[in-house]
């Protein structure tokens, strides 16, 4: 996998931790060093707001498409003034790490 990650010209950091310490915290205070002396902002995978909220619109975007499907909405895919294919009960957006 990180072969393939490094063939795309990524420049892979690889953290290591000693054993029984904190891999997530290891791998974060390295991060967070790195972008301070690059002069990098740092994108947090999870622990972010504007990450957290773009999470969120997914669920949204998602919903609104899904529903424009089910009800046979032009763009769709499905034939107009077709009856709704189902409901749908519920969706689960995981959000955070």
């Amino acid at each position: 996998k990180l072969d393939r990650i490094a063939a795309y010209g990524a420049d892979l950091r690889i953290s290591t931790a000693p054993h029984g310490t904190n891999r997530e915290a290891v791998a974060s205070a390295m991060a967070k060093q790195f972008s301070e002396d690059e002069g990098l902002t740092l994108l947090h995978p999870f622990d972010d707001a504007h990450v957290i909220h773009g999470q969120g619109t997914i669920g949204v975007e998602f919903l609104q498409q899904a529903c424009d499907t089910l009800n046979g909405n032009e763009g769709s895919g499905q034939k107009k003034g077709k009856p709704p294919l189902r409901t749908i009960d519920s969706i689960v957006v995981p959000c955070g790490g």
